[in-house]
């Protein structure tokens, strides 16, 4: 396995920036541990042997969410294959000359539509201080869109139609992110609860396609006490607060009229 180079430039990402220590140092590891198509074994537990060897007190649960907050990122892309988990390490063609003929790993599954703009602003490593011109830009979208969208399915709490949300969706909620779409789902389930007497929750496709916007981040606005309550009760006239003595005096100048 060749040595690894870091761009000087690692140091003013926004990316790396966004890390805690540990998935900062996670991430350095990953890339002296994965093969020439920066291409790793994705089992927690192997990830821990391999690249904590002296570190007894690192656990799989703290690699495993380390590893979700690098895809989410945009750093690393989770995947499976033949039933097993994988990692890749985006825009590592970018950046580095591959010299080996054939990964050690799967590929995952490519993308026509090249996510540039998912891509992570990591100038990751070069094994050689030229990058190379004939490697095309990495494709590993469609896999890290799927990932993010079973890690949010779970979350959400009407799961029908899961195989309607098409991958074009699902790439569209990867632009969003993880945190901000997990927001998103908790908002909705926290309107849900306050009106959970008369009011159903979407199936999951439909709030996948295009029922979370309203709850993203920039678009939300907390929803006031609603007066027209359930269909075919009274309203909330027992809540309000009545001027009584406003009242008879509006009644009377009326009667009088």
């Amino acid at each position: 396995m060749p040595n690894r180079i870091l761009k000087e430039s690692i140091r003013t990402s926004d990316s790396i920036s966004s890390l805690t220590w540990f998935e900062e140092v996670l991430f350095y590891r990953l890339i002296v541990s994965c093969d020439d198509y920066g291409r790793y074994d994705g089992r927690p537990l192997v990830i821990k042997g391999n690249c904590f060897p002296l570190k007894p007190a690192v656990t799989e649960k703290q690699i495993d969410a380390a590893l979700n907050k690098l895809a989410t990122a945009g750093m690393v892309c989770r995947y499976t294959a033949n039933g097993k988990p994988y990692l890749q390490l985006l825009a590592w063609e970018d950046h580095q000359q591959i010299r080996a003929k054939k990964s050690k790993y799967p590929e995952p599954d490519k993308l026509e539509s090249i996510c540039n703009q998912m891509k992570s602003d990591v100038p990751v490593i070069q094994s050689n201080p030229n990058p190379n011109p004939n490697t095309n830009p990495n494709s590993a979208c469609k896999a890290e869109a799927s990932s993010l969208f079973e890690q949010l399915w779970q979350m959400y709490p009407n799961k029908k139609g899961k195989g309607q949300v098409s991958d074009a969706k699902k790439l569209e909620l990867l632009k969003v992110g993880f945190d901000e779409m997990s927001r998103a789902v908790q908002r909705y389930m926290s309107e849900l609860e306050k009106d959970k007497s008369w009011r159903k929750p979407q199936n999951g496709s439909t709030f996948f396609k295009s029922g979370y916007i309203d709850y993203l981040d920039a678009n939300f606005e907390p929803s006031k006490q609603k007066s027209d309550a359930a269909p075919g009760s009274f309203n909330d006239f027992q809540q309000r607060d009545y001027d009584y003595a406003e009242l008879e005096k509006m009644l009377l100048e009326n009667s009088q009229n």
